[in-house]
């Protein structure tokens, strides 16, 4: 920081004043300079006023009050903010990508869709208020970011720095960390279910207790981490990284079925089938290895693949009306003109998999026409995926990512994508389809 002399007490102002200082910091963006002027917020109260939706990009808030400030949807990118106090600051849809953040303190903000992206929010001094106002901030006195107990629910932390940061008991599912700087960071008790950690640097971290269902670690730094009590139920990661005695629930390894005990299981489901449950058996594996199988033209209708490694395995022509496939690893595999009609796949991996020409619609139950189940494929991650002429009918696509995926001609009536994460691209697609666009994000 270069604020001299810091002041003995933050400094106050009206919302008034307020409003026009944002108001300036807009056109000096939106000039490049030319016009408007800089905001200087350094070490003011800002507390409990609004700046929802402002353009503060380039601006100084270093060592700024925010507690409990209402800043949905405000451009913070490239900002200075060290040491800024932003608990239970409402931060939800906010821009503060590349922004310096060291010293903050986040304890218990809002901070959902935000984009983080780049943001440093390493180590750095700690404000400190007392009851009379009066404030105390040493530069040489280094202290973590402080995270505990917010929500980044579906924020975009990608190349972010949080080394050493405290994020207990965040609520971090969905989060995007690739490629983040997570050394020596304390998770104990967060949620980091369907989280993408990516090639992210967790060495040292602490993720004790952890929920991490779902969650993408491929290529994570992992070396020295304390993951006892960590729930990795469905997650994709490298099990070598995960040391013997690690205390690791839920990540059991998968095993490969016996081929006769198979044929058996899938004799057994084909009588279910055709006698309508009353003889043979449904097919039902948990924690499968089934990589590169080929199940091609077989009904598996109602079988459920529970966290299951289907990568690259063969599915074309199946039938797979009510299959669960939950938590199931479905990367690279090929789906062409599957009948996928009311299908389960929550919070499966489903890089670059062919559903080329697949059904999703809704099937009817019983003899009630009315009632329908409709294919949930909650939160999955598709990117990649090949969706050509697809029938999404009443299929639930909430949460799911969509990055670089091919949605040409698809059929999209009554479909939820509310939250879904697509590219341009990909959006220029849905959009054509007719599809419902509400709450859709786009990732440039």
């Amino acid at each position: 920081m270069n604020h001299l002399p810091i002041p003995n007490k933050l400094i106050t102002i009206d919302q008034k004043t307020l409003d026009q200082v944002a108001a300036g910091n807009a056109e000096y963006v939106a000039e490049k300079g030319r016009r408007g002027k800089r905001a200087n917020l350094a070490f003011h109260d800002l507390s409990s006023m609004d700046l929802g939706g402002r353009d503060l990009s380039y601006a100084d808030l270093s060592g700024a009050n925010l507690t409990d400030t209402a800043l949905q949807k405000v451009k913070l990118t490239c900002s200075l903010l060290s040491s800024a106090i932003f608990r239970l600051a409402h931060l939800d849809g906010a821009d503060l990508s590349q922004a310096d953040m060291r010293g903050c303190s986040l304890y218990g903000a809002k901070l959902t869709q935000a984009n983080l992206r780049g943001a440093d929010l390493g180590e750095g001094p700690r404000l400190r208020i007392s009851e009379n106002g009066e404030i105390t901030f040493r530069d040489d006195s280094i202290e973590p970011t402080e995270l505990v107990a917010a929500n980044l629910v579906q924020a975009d932390l990608s190349g972010a720095i949080i080394s050493h940061g405290h994020i207990m008991q965040a609520d971090l599912s969905d989060v995007i960390l690739r490629n983040a700087i997570l050394s020596g960071a304390s998770f104990r008790g967060a949620v980091l279910d369907g989280a993408d950690l990516g090639s992210a640097d967790l060495s040292g971290a602490d993720l004790s207790d952890t929920s991490m269902q779902g969650a993408i670690l491929e290529g994570a730094k992992l070396s020295g981490a304390s993951l006892n009590g960590a729930d990795m139920l469905g997650a994709i990661v490298d099990r070598r990284a995960i040391g013997a005695g690690s205390g690791v629930k839920n990540l059991p390894e998968r095993t490969k079925p016996a081929p006769d005990s198979f044929s058996a299981m899938l004799a057994a489901h084909e009588i279910w089938i055709t006698s309508f449950g009353r003889d043979g058996s449904r097919l039902e594996l948990l924690n499968a290895d089934l990589a590169d199988i080929v199940l091609a033209k077989l009904d598996l209708s109602g079988a459920r693949f529970i966290n299951c490694d289907l990568s690259r395995a063969n599915l074309t022509r199946c039938k797979l009306r009510l299959v669960d496939m939950s938590l199931s690893n479905l990367q690279d595999a090929i789906l062409l003109e599957a009948d996928m009609r009311a299908a389960v796949m929550k919070r499966s991996f489903c890089r670059q998999a062919n559903f080329s020409g697949v059904t999703f619609a809704s099937v009817e139950t019983g003899v009630n026409s009315e009632k329908r189940i409709s294919a949930n494929l909650q939160k999955s991650h598709f990117q990649q995926a090949d969706f050509t002429t697809c029938n999404f009918t009443g299929a639930d696509l909430t949460g799911c990512n969509l990055e670089g995926a091919n949605m040409a001609n698809v059929i999209l009536e009554g479909a939820s994508l509310t939250s879904a994460k697509v590219t341009a691209g990909t959006f220029d697609q849905i959009e054509a389809a007719g599809g419902n666009l509400d709450g859709i994000r786009i990732h440039t």
